[in-house]
């Protein structure tokens, strides 16, 4: 790789060495606790592009209370107007390493997709495009109604492109920044399904976010440059990051999303944020103060129309000590109604008014099928529907036609005077335009007055709350009217703005916000089943009946017990990511008389209730799981060998009459830096007893123990504004429903 080669999308609005400052940290890392830096990011995963912005603090004491100034790098900056990384990822056959092997194939991604169809180097049917539908349960739609066509036809083009993939390719692909790169890949993978090009999207994302800082920092991007090796594992280990997410997603979606995102190697303190949320704090943050101590409450409702979703959340911002706070006003709202929707409609409203066998009749001659018809008029909509004003006298030009088929149809007749071919191509009357946008936006604003009538019956005393719409870029002139004109009382307002990405800054103002984030709790409480020393109960502890009734019969164990290593709450960021718990156990032999090989039959546990203190805590395992107080994780069995540890067994009883024990110390370290941590679990190879003490700067050496590893799963309430006091947005308060059900279904009506 060149020098100081920008990446995708570094342009004026990324000036180098903008963080020179910065360098003597970074070529000073790993730091002591309380230095160093945080990088802060701001990530927008959407439907049709992608932007992150980033900033760096220098430590958590610089988090603001007040206004926050946009990031000062947009990774994914062309120029000065278009800053977006498109969501898309294409494939190409390379070359191959020698004769007789299969061609390597060439995966790319973003603003090189688009170069290189636009210097014909791929088709569009190698181009994975809407990659962020796959997450969405409706993926696997039966290919009815808008949605479900959107997402057959989309589905259908990812499966031929991952049967190409498998079978000309044997799965993998190599990532390349350019086709004419044939040296060099920055990345490889095995791809089985969509996922799998998910995370390749997402890795080259995070990547390309890294460059883009190197780049501003004047760092060499070079594997053998010190200060960007240095750069690459601090990137890795110091960073917040806050990516938006549709409302409409359910907690087993973005968990889902999450272990992609780990897969892609984002960080543990990796939070997911409301995209009309963050929308709605941007705004707050651009326009208002947010350190005032006699600063009015002001509520506010946002509509952000996306790609594939429709969002709505109420925000309402009030003073705490003269620093602004965030509290939700009525219950978010969302549905699968974007304005990739808007094109099915349109391409539906087309063949409504023309006909199927007129259709055919035109375009049998020059090859064209209904699909490819249906895929040429949403591809020219999706252009011409940017600017759509009824004010303005033209009709919209929805798609070039094929010579022959132009020729055909000028000898039929005029099937309807707003549809005509001309040499120039299919044009559509604004009044059948305006006809497909009502029909839209009907669902938008049903939605919109579902939040209004609920803001009414929480808050009737308060005034009417604000209204903001911010959508794909830059809305049509013709939605923001329409909007006016059915909330007229509400004073509504555009809030998207074309300089900087609006969901991104928002979800990185969330992120320098001290109140919102910078803590990410864990989820459950996560630890082992084991027998524990008597000695280690707590005196006070040790008067309970019950507890000494369930001791050994030498009255040295106590069986059963839990040993919790990460609690439910803990922040899983701070300090360092990581939890250590030391402890010391036993282990019988399988029978009487026998010995080695020992075995430790041991369960990894995780309870989602509150810490308990008191004799609770000693309370049995096996009674919390009957209660459904506990789980069982993982139950694992580990085979403990004479030669492995050199421990002398005990003897079960003085007589001899029970089987004997292997007593050993263990330690546990849970590694809290990946999205999805790692429980490490090891023993002492000599005499059970461990060399060195036990701090944070332990590791296992394989030298000395034996270590076994433990996928831990989602580990943290992942939701930033969702989960504790210190890093939510204020709960609404509880309000009885008309009619719940009735309420869920409209919200995720998707036909």
């Amino acid at each position: 790789m060149p020098a100081t080669v920008p990446p995708q999308g570094s342009g004026p609005a990324t000036t180098p060495n903008i963080f020179e400052e910065h360098r003597p940290t970074i070529d000073g890392y790993p730091w002591n606790l309380g230095s160093g830096v945080t990088f802060l990011i701001g990530m927008d995963f959407g439907t049709v592009h992608t932007t992150s912005v980033v900033d760096i603090a220098q430590n958590s004491t610089q988090l603001v209370k007040g206004n926050v100034t946009h990031a000062r790098v947009l990774a994914g900056t062309r120029n000065e107007t278009h800053f977006c990384i498109p969501s898309k990822v294409a494939i190409s056959p390379g070359y191959p390493k020698a004769l007789g092997e299969k061609a390597q194939c060439t995966m790319l991604f973003g603003h090189s997709v688009d170069g290189a169809l636009e210097n014909r180097g791929i088709s569009d049917e190698n181009v994975f495009d809407l990659l962020k539908l796959t997450l969405f349960p409706e993926y696997a739609a039966d290919g009815t109604g808008p949605v479900g066509q959107l997402m057959k036809q989309t589905r259908e083009k990812h499966n031929a492109l991952i049967h190409t993939i498998q079978t000309k390719h044997d799965g993998m692909v190599l990532y390349k920044d350019t086709l004419k790169d044939r040296e060099h890949e920055w990345g490889s993978q095995k791809i089985s399904d969509m996922e799998d090009v998910v995370v390749a999207y997402l890795q080259f994302i995070w990547r390309n976010t890294m460059l883009e800082v190197a780049y501003a920092m004047g760092v060499k991007a070079k594997s053998g440059d010190w200060t960007f090796r240095k750069l690459r594992e601090a990137f890795a280990k110091e960073s917040h990051v806050a990516v938006s997410v549709p409302t409409v997603w359910s907690r087993t979606t973005q968990d889902r999303f999450l272990k992609l995102l780990d897969r892609a190697g984002f960080p543990s303190s990796t939070a997911l944020v409301s995209e009309a949320v963050s929308a709605a704090i941007c705004h707050f943050n651009m326009t208002s103060e947010l350190e005032d101590h006699n600063g009015e409450p002001v509520n506010m409702i946002v509509a952000d129309i996306g790609g594939a979703t429709v969002d709505v959340a109420g925000v309402g911002k009030y003073f705490e000590a003269g620093s602004a706070r965030f509290r939700e006003i009525v219950p978010q709202r969302g549905s699968f109604n974007g304005s990739l929707t808007l094109n099915t409609l349109m391409d539906e409203h087309i063949l409504d008014n023309l006909g199927q066998n007129w259709l055919q009749s035109v375009f049998q001659d020059p090859g064209w099928t209904a699909k490819i018809w249906s895929q040429h008029v949403t591809d020219g909509f999706e252009h011409a529907k940017r600017e759509f004003d009824t004010r303005a006298e033209y009709s919209i030009k929805m798609l070039k036609v094929p010579k022959r088929a132009l020729s055909k149809a000028i000898e039929k007749d005029a099937r309807h005077p707003d549809f005509k071919l001309t040499p120039q191509g299919l044009h559509v009357d604004k009044s059948q335009v305006r006809t497909v946008y009502d029909k839209w936006l009907d669902g938008i604003f049903k939605i919109i007055d579902r939040s209004l009538d609920q803001f009414r019956k929480l808050h009737p005393d308060a005034r009417p709350p604000l209204l903001a719409l911010c959508g794909w870029g830059s809305l049509p002139p013709y939605i923001l009217q329409k909007y006016k004109e059915k909330f007229s009382e509400n004073n509504p307002i555009l809030i998207e703005q074309q300089e900087t990405s609006l969901i991104a800054q928002g979800n990185f103002a969330t992120l320098t916000r001290a109140d919102l984030f910078f803590k990410v709790p864990a989820r459950e409480s996560y630890g082992i089943r084991y027998e524990m020393l008597w000695k280690d109960v707590d005196a006070a502890c040790q008067e309970n009946q019950e507890l000494e009734a369930a001791r050994t019969e030498d009255g040295i164990w106590l069986p059963d017990r839990a040993l919790w290593v990460v609690r439910k709450g803990e922040s899983l960021v701070c300090p360092k990511g990581l939890f250590f718990v030391e402890g010391r156990t036993r282990v019988k032999a399988e029978a009487y008389g026998a010995s080695f090989p020992f075995r430790w039959n041991l369960d990894i546990l995780a309870s989602g209730h509150d810490e308990i203190l008191g004799t609770e805590r000693y309370g049995a395992v096996s009674t919390a799981i009957a209660n459904g107080r506990i789980r069982v994780v993982k139950a694992l069995s580990i085979e403990i060998r004479q030669q492995d540890c050199k421990i002398k067994p005990t003897p079960g009883s003085q007589n001899f009459t029970e089987p004997c024990s292997l007593e050993f110390a263990f330690r546990i370290r849970v590694d809290c830096s990946t999205i999805c941590p790692t429980m490490f679990i090891s023993i002492p190879k000599e005499r059970g007893v461990f060399k060195k003490r036990l701090d944070e700067y332990w590791r296992e050496d394989p030298k000395e123990c034996h270590t076994i590893s433990v996928p831990l799963g989602l580990l943290h309430a992942h939701a930033t504004l969702q989960g504790n006091s210190g890093v939510r947005l204020d709960p609404i308060e509880s309000v009885e429903e008309e009619d719940e059900e009735e309420e869920e279904e409209a919200d995720v009506d998707m036909d």
